[in-house]
């Protein structure tokens, strides 16, 4: 993800790096134990929390599905549940990555050889009865990209350094805690707001973020940041849910950038020709998470059936370690991964048969972060993917509701150039493909 240097014999940058808040880890360190990262689905982001919200394509800032979906997407449903009710979710994902490279007559292709990841979700709430007040808690493993990729010395931009990157790794992990409170003002009117605490890990080698060790122009290890350094960040979400009708609900939810502090990483000098290969050296990147906002429509055309639709804009290209995308030719090191915004419409219909067996199917559809001509620096982080599919059931039984869901994110590709700090190089290519398949379980309560 951060990589990216030098193809072939030109030098090639990577992100820079700057930092990340240290704190409480043992909070967070169970989310963490069981979770791993993958390229996920909206830019980095898991497009649903929990099987019922991923099952309904991501949608529901204006349908209380249930409690992941709601204490995730708008903290001003929370009033739309009564008495105490807590989630419980867990999510196995896999993806098919490959990267495939050109350089005049010589090409080859890889695949990724990350594993299943399992990423966990929680939420409680806590409605009392007859208040206008509700309270949530919750632990959201929410983002994130994995990818590994052997060294291949039939594939040019995996050969060893410095003609190539040699075995490339990326591992980001982005999840949150939000503590929110919703304020029924009138019975067709709710508000709500969250702080979040995030927290988030980062390791890549090679590191382009840092600038390269160098013995000419034409000859430049990048180091490694690692091993994996951790931080927290802020931020705060507000949230609206309007009711006219029995039939007709709105939202809308804005979510302001997480702010994180640098990631510093103690390194080594990575050239073996240079008289201090071997010895100290640190540096600093930062990767804040994108501020999101989300307008939501929820519509009950029958009895037992609802129907849900959100539009939300993601705001890479402001946002610290994601923006940027410029080679500095002096330092051999670029300013970000270059991410545009992307806007993400989503959707979903929910059936309750009789007897309360509920049966879900969903869409959602991404625009790409990542721009045709920054592909070469996003080999690490390839946040390409478009059309999801989704599907799911809900089995009552008793105080407790049983929720399984799939979604297949179909194959998407992105094709650019190499490049050197004198621009693309001649006669060169560099496409990552990906697709997705995940298995979610969650577990509802309520009392």
């Amino acid at each position: 993800m951060f990589l990216l240097r030098t193809g072939h014999r030109f030098r090639r940058p990577v992100q820079r790096a700057e930092g990340v808040l240290r704190g409480a880890r043992l909070l967070l360190a169970w989310v963490f134990l069981s979770a791993l990262p993958v390229a996920a689905g909206n830019g980095h982001f898991l497009h649903g929390v929990g099987a019922v919200n991923s099952s309904l394509g991501g949608a529901g800032v204006a349908f209380a599905a249930d409690g992941l979906g709601a204490i995730n997407l708008n903290p001003a449903l929370l009033t739309a549940f009564e008495g105490s009710r807590v989630d419980f979710g867990v999510e196995f994902l896999t993806q098919d990555l490959s990267v495939e490279s050109s350089v005049g007559p010589f090409s080859g292709s890889t695949n990724d050889d990350t594993d299943l990841a399992a990423l966990p979700a929680f939420a409680w709430i806590w409605h009392p009865k007859g208040s206008r007040l509700a309270f949530g808690f919750g632990f959201l493993a929410l983002a994130g990209f994995q990818t590994d990729y052997p060294q291949d010395s039939t594939n040019p931009v995996l050969l060893p350094q410095p003609l190539g990157f040699g075995r490339t790794l990326a591992d980001y992990q982005f999840a949150r805690i939000p503590l929110a409170l919703a304020y029924q003002a009138t019975d067709k009117l709710s508000v709500g707001a969250s702080f979040s605490l995030g927290r988030a890990a980062l390791d890549s080698s090679p590191f382009a973020g840092a600038s390269p060790d160098c013995t000419s122009p034409v000859s430049c290890f990048y180091p490694a940041a690692t091993p994996q350094d951790s931080a927290l960040g802020f931020a705060v979400q507000v949230g609206l849910f309007f009711e006219p009708s029995e039939k007709l609900s709105f939202g809308v939810s804005y979510t302001t950038a997480h702010d994180f502090e640098s990631f510093k990483w103690n390194s080594t000098v990575a050239h073996p020709d240079l008289p201090n290969f071997g010895e100290n050296r640190s540096f600093e990147f930062t990767l804040d998470a994108p501020q999101r906002l989300t307008l939501g429509l929820g519509f009950a055309p029958a009895k037992d059936w609802n129907l849900a639709l959100d539009v939300t804009w993601i705001n890479y290209s402001d946002t610290e370690g994601f923006s940027g995308g410029n080679l500095d030719p002096r330092t051999g090191a670029i300013d970000g991964l270059g991410w545009e915004d992307i806007v993400v419409i989503a959707g979903g219909v929910e059936h309750r048969r009789p007897g309360g067996l509920a049966l879900r199917g969903g869409f959602n559809i991404s625009e790409s972060a990542v721009p045709e001509d920054l592909a070469f620096f996003n080999i690490q982080a390839p946040a390409i993917q478009e059309n999801h599919l989704t599907v799911g059931l809900g089995i009552p039984t008793g105080p407790v509701e049983v929720n399984l869901a799939y979604y297949h994110v179909f194959k998407a590709d992105i094709s650019g150039p190499f490049l050197s700090p004198a621009g693309p190089v001649p006669g060169s290519r560099v496409t990552s493909e990906i697709s997705i398949d995940s298995l979610l379980l969650s577990l509802s309560f309520t009392r």
